[in-house]
């Protein structure tokens, strides 16, 4: 089950090639015009390079909202959400007869009353033999790597909140999408949260009915529904891996990288296949800095050449290509570990990282957390003070550490504390959830909860949607190896990589998900955001 990424981007290149295995004699079948929406522009960056589009056929692309011009004697390709208003522009598009013929692919299950009301606005413009082909697939999530997908709806936290009617249904249909890869029916283990069983009440009953085609599990899955109100301190936790570093320092979503410098903008693709990116992304990033001069020595050793020896020319003269790639991804690297390098040093980031490890453990007493005070910025403090007051529900030490902070760390806090309102009974757990010590290093709380999951702990709701059956005894019967584990709410890119080496070691084919990748900056903006709104 660890290659969803290589069966999505399989799937993306079939789309974007209209479903022909080789290029067609007529160039007319071949060249094509790509029209996306917001959602499915996210799924194509985070899947292929743009520079890889035209030897798809994809000569020109543009958004389905934007303004169109007749482009004759060439096909479009509409990649769109199955929406009433895309629905309405392609149907408008049609009638004004833009292109040669129309080829529609929708990246999730079309409502049927939608298609027939398709259906009859093309028949009543007489221009329904345009439309050469309709289909839809399974891709309403972002896959980012082998076994990282994210639904990709941000500010979720907040919406569990104040949108639950609204993100409920659109978190349970995209699930349903990464679930059909699994090619079987899961058995559902959740937290006891509001919004995890509204989740799985809406899963349970979508699931009996829909068709599952993919092959990824070789037995039935577990699916298990954590929820990010259950720690709410791990995510805000400064990492000292790269690529969270990356995460939080650049503007990185979706696996594209986009640097600016004035007036200047520079977007990198940092896929999973990039040798470099996966070797050193999971690394804290002192490792890096020492191991990436290597990676530049090797170069030089490759790309020397011994003009003596005819041999060895040819074979040089061949590695030239990808060794110029290798060393664009290498200045790449070395530029992005030179700009981290001075943040850390200009914000003591280091300091805040055992700081924080300190703080998960209870090792950390008020007045070492004031010795912070002159370090980092107002947020960095700030990360570390709510930190502390929910782990610790010592509010007052975090604010005699911090009193210019005093407002923003009494309002999060309350959150756990039950200040505001009966809404934030669901946080009753946060704080009793505090990750372990591992060799020396901070062990998530996630991973406690997976653990707990598998064993079907009492603590956690199971039930086999399929026959309804919610008997512990008889569904612990079976060893789960193939694991769906999703998490209702933003996830930081460290607690990532702890639960994928956490499968890894117990031999797990554990896919891992959440609605949302953030930073620690992100999250603590939304549990700003809804502590001062509750």
């Amino acid at each position: 089950m660890s290659d969803i990424y290589t069966s999505q981007r399989s799937l993306l290149t079939d789309i974007l090639s209209l479903f022909q295995s080789n290029r067609s004699s007529n160039l007319n079948d071949f060249f094509k015009v790509l029209v996306y929406d917001d959602f499915t522009l996210s799924v194509i960056s985070s899947l292929i390079p743009a520079v890889k589009l035209r030897s798809l056929g994809i000569t020109f692309h543009i958004g389905i909202a934007s303004s169109k011009q007749p482009i004759s004697d060439i096909p479009a390709l509409y990649f769109v959400s199955p929406t009433e208003d895309n629905i309405k522009m392609i149907a408008a598009d049609i009638k004004k007869q833009l292109y040669d013929s129309f080829h529609i692919v929708f990246s999730d299950r079309i409502d049927q009353v939608l298609l027939r009301d398709f259906a009859v606005s093309l028949g009543q413009t007489n221009h329904h033999h345009l439309v050469k082909s309709i289909k839809d697939c399974q891709m309403s999530f972002n896959a980012l790597t082998n076994t990282l997908f994210s639904l990709n709806l941000r500010n979720s936290f907040f919406d569990s909140f104040f949108q639950k009617e609204t993100l409920v249904p659109t978190v349970t249909a995209k699930l349903m999408s990464v679930l059909s890869h699994c090619g079987k029916k899961p058995i559902i283990c959740h937290s006891n949260t509001v919004v995890c069983d509204a989740i799985k009440e809406q899963i349970q009953s979508s699931i009996r009915t829909a068709p599952f085609e993919g092959s990824i599990c070789q037995r039935r899955p577990l699916l298990v529904l954590l929820d990010r109100s259950d720690d709410l301190a791990g995510p805000i936790l400064h990492s000292w891996l790269y690529h969270t570093m990356i995460h939080e320092k650049f503007d990185f979503t979706l696996n594209r990288l986009v640097l600016e410098d004035g007036d200047t903008k520079e977007v990198f693709d940092l896929f999973p296949d990039d040798e470099l990116w996966e070797k050193y992304g999971p690394l804290p990033i002192v490792d890096v800095v020492s191991k990436l001069p290597e990676e530049l020595e090797r170069y030089r050793s490759v790309a020397s050449i011994d003009e003596t020896n005819m041999d060895s020319i040819k074979s040089k003269i061949s590695m030239l290509p990808k060794e110029r790639q290798r060393k664009k991804a290498i200045d790449l690297h070395t530029r992005l570990l030179k700009s981290l390098m001075q943040e850390v040093e200009s914000r003591s980031l280091d300091e805040f990282f055992h700081r924080g490890c300190e703080v998960l453990q209870k090792q950390l007493k008020p007045r070492a957390l004031g010795k912070m005070c002159e370090k980092g910025t107002s947020e960095d403090l700030l990360r570390l003070a709510v930190m502390y007051s929910l782990v610790s529900k010592d509010i007052d030490g975090a604010v005699g550490a911090f009193p210019d902070l005093e407002s923003d760390i009494r309002s999060i806090s309350s959150l756990i504390e039950g200040e505001s309102s009966s809404k934030t009974s669901v946080f009753g757990r946060a704080s009793r959830l505090v990750g372990t010590l591992v060799g020396g290093q901070y062990r998530s709380p996630l991973i406690q909860q997976l653990a707990s999951a598998l064993e079907l702990d009492s603590q956690y709701s199971v039930v086999d949607p399929v026959t309804n059956i919610s008997d512990r005894n008889m569904l612990n019967n079976v060893s789960y190896r193939d694991v769906v584990l999703f998490v209702t709410g933003p996830m930081a890119l460290h607690e990532y990589y702890q639960l994928k080496e956490y499968g890894e070691t117990n031999n797990l084919r554990l896919m891992i998900g959440c609605t949302e990748v953030s930073s620690g900056s992100e999250f603590l903006q939304q549990l700003l955001s809804v502590a001062r709104n509750i």
